[in-house]
């Protein structure tokens, strides 16, 4: 638009309308070509040296998700004087060789995070989640981490999704989880090996009626028998996703255990594993009893690969299944995408500098 002998460009766009534009171009929903790590980072770096006026909404988005992998980038991100200049939602972290004061000075540098990965730390204390700076945090995900009470005190965030895998986690930490999240916890997912001692388990077991009430999706993946009868204080159940290593008979004793309907109900493992769970929960209950149930998700593995094997489970028995819910609406699907509602799930992270050769600076 053209007024006086002033000529306006885009590069006079306000800072929001710059930002909506370039965070469009990189939007995993962007359906003109596959959005990956890669092609975000050198999109983003680019579009930083268009002018001044695009070199903060970039630099913006740029830092909104971060990958840690080694010791070398934790220092950098903490020697870095942009680090507290620009809000990081999500922040993923591997943390091999990673020691617990560093994650404490990473995490102390970090505003506005929201969502936190942490994988494979040796050690971490119960004093990294007691930052004040994670006030905002609400998703947190552990896996390989051995988590001690070290410095547990009163944590300020509040989660609405938790989830650990194969991880050591000291009941009073989970205690004070629980505590701080009792009234916004929505997603948990526990999957651990099955121990007697489990300090993990142990915690869950001790905590689990704080936030059982406020839970609307869980995830149980080996059987956990002292967790069913647990699961009658959770009356805002609506999706629930088994193993086929639950078992059928523990299955149909979770199922019953619920003090209300479920809405979804998700299935994965492999072919005759899921048959097998999903055989013994329609065979426990009757048809009128599961008449809320609106969708059943089926996912399951075949070897080492995860995949949707629609023929093979078509050749089997889902004619039957089809048949005995035909009373009702009831829909079928064959992957876990829409199985957690999109609220539930951490933002995806991914690795700014993915080369591994760009220094970050201001």
């Amino acid at each position: 638009m053209v007024t006086g002998p002033y000529r306006s460009t885009i590069l006079d766009l306000p800072f929001e309308l710059v930002f909506h534009v370039l965070e469009l171009n990189v939007s995993a929903y962007d359906l003109r070509h596959h959005c990956t790590p890669d092609h975000e980072y050198r999109y983003l770096c680019g579009t930083a040296l268009v002018s001044k006026a695009w070199a903060t909404p970039s630099q913006t988005l740029l830092w909104r998700y971060i990958s840690l992998r080694n010791p070398s980038q934790a220092r950098r991100w903490i020697d870095s004087p942009a680090t507290g200049q620009y809000t990081t939602l999500g922040l993923s972290i591997y943390g091999w060789k990673i020691e617990d004061a560093v994650l404490r000075r990473v995490l102390s540098k970090t505003i506005g995070l929201r969502t936190l990965a942490l994988s494979s730390f040796q050690s971490i204390s119960g004093a990294c989640f007691a930052l004040p700076e994670l006030k905002n945090l609400t998703a947190l995900v552990l896996r390989h981490c051995t988590v001690s009470a070290e410095g547990t005190t009163s944590f300020c965030f509040r989660l609405r999704l938790f989830q650990t895998f194969h991880t050591c986690v000291d009941p009073a930490v989970i205690k004070e989880l629980f505590r701080a999240s009792a009234s916004t916890l929505k997603f948990l997912e526990v999957e651990e090996e099955l121990e007697q001692h489990n300090p993990t388990l142990q915690g869950l077991y001790e905590s689990f009626p704080r936030v059982a009430a406020t839970i609307r999706a869980l995830r149980i993946t080996k059987p956990y028998n002292p967790l069913v009868p647990l699961l009658a204080g959770c009356t805002a159940l609506k999706r629930l996703e088994l193993t086929d290593d639950v078992g059928a008979a523990l299955a149909a004793a979770i199922c019953e255990a619920l003090p209300t309907p479920l809405a979804d109900l998700s299935v994965v493992g492999r072919p005759h594993g899921v048959h097998r769970v999903l055989d013994g929960i329609l065979q426990a209950f009757p048809l009128h009893s599961l008449s809320q149930l609106k969708h059943i998700y089926l996912h399951w593995k075949h070897g080492l690969v995860e995949e949707s094997m629609r023929d093979i489970f078509r050749a089997h028995n889902i004619r039957e299944h089809r048949s005995r819910f035909s009373s009702y609406p009831c829909a079928f699907f064959f992957s876990l995408e829409e199985f957690i509602p999109d609220e539930y799930f951490p933002d995806i992270l991914y690795v700014n500098d993915p080369d591994d050769s760009t220094a970050i600076t201001s």
